[in-house]
């Protein structure tokens, strides 16, 4: 086969093609981007639906021997569901000798030192957050001023002190003579 040549002397540009033409184009553009948005739309439903399907499998209750054994171990009939299914097993497993179910059972109860650390660690930023702001309100009576305030809801905080010197380093930058 042969290469075929560039010849853009063959090209006509859209605003050069007659109305007829450039409305079929334009029909055929907007046709092929709805069934673009439209599988984009079903493929964003499917993947909601999985996460879905899986919290629905996992809340459906129990059958069969699955909750006899559930309420053999002094659950409800409400707790007899898939989930309690699942993290009884794993609890099975870890008895058993599996470290790696210990460990998750471990994680997803908050038992292991990472959790406890960041939940603690979260506590004390907390604690700090409002010892500070209860520092704050007490000293608002003096020079201070305390606003909850700007439309993010941070809090304003308004120092006359620190704005005294800001202005005194102001004064004094424009007091020097230009060199």
């Amino acid at each position: 086969m042969g290469k075929t040549k560039n010849n853009s002397k063959n090209l006509i540009t859209f605003a050069d093609m007659p109305k007829e033409q450039r409305d079929k184009v334009s029909k055929e553009g907007n046709k092929k981007a709805q069934e673009v948005r439209k599988k984009k739309k079903e493929y964003l439903e499917q993947n909601q639906t999985i996460e879905d399907f899986v919290k629905g499998l996992l809340t459906k209750t129990a059958v069969g021997a699955d909750k006899e054994l559930l309420k053999e171990m002094g659950y409800e009939d409400g707790q007899c569901i898939n989930l309690n299914v699942l993290l009884n097993r794993l609890y099975k497993m870890g008895r058993q000798g599996s470290i790696k179910a210990t460990e998750l059972l471990l994680t997803l109860g908050g038992f292991t030192g990472d959790e406890k650390r960041k939940n603690s660690e979260e506590e004390r930023k907390n604690l700090e957050s409002k010892a500070r702001i209860k520092m704050m309100e007490l000293n608002a009576g003096k020079g201070m001023d305390l606003t909850s305030g700007d439309d993010e809801g941070s809090v304003v905080i308004y120092l006359p002190e620190i704005e005294k010197e800001e202005e005194e380093k102001e004064e004094e930058a424009e007091a020097e003579p230009s060199k």
